[in-house]
């Protein structure tokens, strides 16, 4: 699993659809669509404005990516302590200090986009969930599973 929010266990794509005022958030728990340029390439040529931010503490990691009319116009990338910059520079970030860009760095040019804060609660409420297991597709059956419930009281 790509998703340390499900510990290794299936599934291992899990997304959260949120609205916050005109944006629709696409909480992506394995960080699968969020490394997917052609994929959202393809989301910018048909809703225009794709913005995406991305963080992991414990490898060091943050990204803010932007597209417009389906091409990528900013990217921001920060790993093994050093910032990679790709594309025109946002208006917003004159306000930061990129040679220090990190978590605050990537949620200030998220938040400038209208966007509420990506480094506390998730915004809510969630509108829709999709999971995903593509370990199941991998493995052969040798016998017949038991039927479960699709409900499970916790």
């Amino acid at each position: 699993s790509r998703s340390e929010y499900l510990d290794g266990a299936p599934p291992d794509d899990a997304k959260a659809i949120c609205q916050h005022d005109s944006w629709v958030i696409l909480l992506d728990f394995s960080m699968l669509l969020s490394g997917d340029q052609d994929l959202l390439e393809a989301l910018s040529r048909r809703f225009d404005v794709v913005i995406t931010a991305m963080s992991q503490g414990t490898a060091g990691f943050a990204s803010f990516e932007a597209y417009r009319c389906g091409s990528l116009v900013r990217r921001l990338t920060h790993t093994d302590g050093k910032t990679i910059q790709e594309g025109s520079p946002l208006d917003a970030e004159s306000e930061i200090d990129l040679s220090d860009f990190y978590f605050d760095e990537a949620d200030h040019l998220w938040k400038s986009h209208g966007l509420p804060s990506f480094l506390g609660v998730p915004p809510g409420p969630v509108i829709g969930l999709h999971l995903g297991d593509r370990a199941f597709t991998q493995l052969s059956v040798t016998s017949s599973p038991q039927p479960r419930p699709w409900w499970k009281f916790w």
